[in-house]
């Protein structure tokens, strides 16, 4: 029998490791903004696909951001398709889940007009 949290959604607008539980989910990135999350101001990603939600951008993901889009310019980003999954990291000296974002594909760059000098 699958994993219940598969059938269920998390809730929320932000992106949690219960949303991955079923495999990856493919994105593309339509922005990004600043939101206050409890007493705290926090860099986020916006992404085009109907429903979906914020993902809370930390200097990791901020980085796989950048080169996936090859510029730290968030403006570059949008359109910048991404995978976000489950993986694994050390916090506070335990493994815990976490979200993992990585590039696959470019943003379609528009192409140089040749005027003919």
């Amino acid at each position: 029998m699958p994993d219940y949290r598969s059938a269920l959604p998390s809730g929320g607008k932000y992106y949690k490791t219960d949303d991955v539980e079923g495999g990856p989910i493919m994105l593309t990135v339509a922005g990004t903004v600043s939101e206050n999350i409890g007493d705290e101001l926090k860099f986020c990603a916006t992404f085009s696909e109907p429903g979906a939600k914020k993902l809370v951008l930390n200097r990791t993901r901020a980085e796989a951001l950048a080169e996936a889009a090859d510029s730290p310019n968030t403006d570059d980003w949008v359109g910048v398709r991404v995978r976000l999954s489950k993986g694994v990291t050390t916090f506070q000296g335990r493994r815990t889940p976490c979200l993992v974002l990585a590039g696959v594909g470019k943003r379609a760059r528009p192409a140089v007009e040749d005027v003919g000098f």
